[in-house]
């Protein structure tokens, strides 16, 4: 009995992370660019950073790491001041799992970054490695960036959208639920997504 509840935790577990690196691929995809949130390159920024940060968050959400690093990478090589690429590639540390590197990498973008967009989304990007961390105190430090993100962008909806997250995470749903209503009002990116988690969250109500 004790190792079938072992083995059905075990389970569970793994369906939750893969839940919250699909959800934290979703975010770093709108975090993409080095100052640009648009959902599509325009064709006069073909071959330039924000055209290789584009893509590399386009093949993290086709889950491909290794082809998005290399999109990074090349990015850094065009402009090694990309704030897009550092989130991307601390983004990558954090998904592998060597949060060490994560966080020092995302340190880097945010030191580059110089529009407050930017830096609200690198803020986001820190709410993002601390949910996956989940290490000691990580609510509040995930917390502590949102307020950060808020400061500096208002009503920003990928703040809200990963604090939603975060929250549902860690079993506070009616705080995650009042978040992704947030990012519903604002009804900017993310406006799906959040409608999506909205009804995930009635779902284990009624269970």
């Amino acid at each position: 009995m004790a190792k079938d509840v072992k083995t059905w935790r075990s389970v569970k577990a793994k369906k939750a992370m893969r839940i919250a690196l699909g959800v934290f691929c979703c975010i770093g995809f709108l975090l993409g660019g080095c100052g640009s949130r648009s959902g599509l390159v325009p064709e006069s920024t073909l071959g330039t950073p924000e055209h290789y940060v584009f893509n590399g968050f386009a093949l993290l959400r086709m889950d491909r790491p290794e082809d998005a690093q290399r999109e990074f990478e090349q990015a850094l090589r065009l402009d090694p001041k990309c704030s897009g690429a550092y989130r991307g590639l601390g983004w990558i540390e954090g998904r592998r799992g060597d949060f060490s590197s994560a966080f020092a990498t995302m340190s880097r973008a945010k030191e580059l970054a110089e529009k407050n967009m930017e830096k609200a989304l690198v803020e986001v990007g820190f709410m993002g490695l601390y949910t996956l961390q989940k290490g000691p105190d990580w609510v509040q430090r995930m917390e502590q960036c949102f307020r950060s993100a808020s400061s500096l962008e208002e009503d920003l909806p990928e703040a809200y959208f990963q604090l939603g997250v975060a929250y549902k995470q860690a079993g506070r749903y009616a705080d995650a639920e009042t978040a992704f209503k947030k990012v519903v009002w604002i009804h900017g990116s993310l406006f799906s997504e959040a409608k999506q988690e909205l009804e995930s969250l009635h779902s284990v109500k009624r269970e």
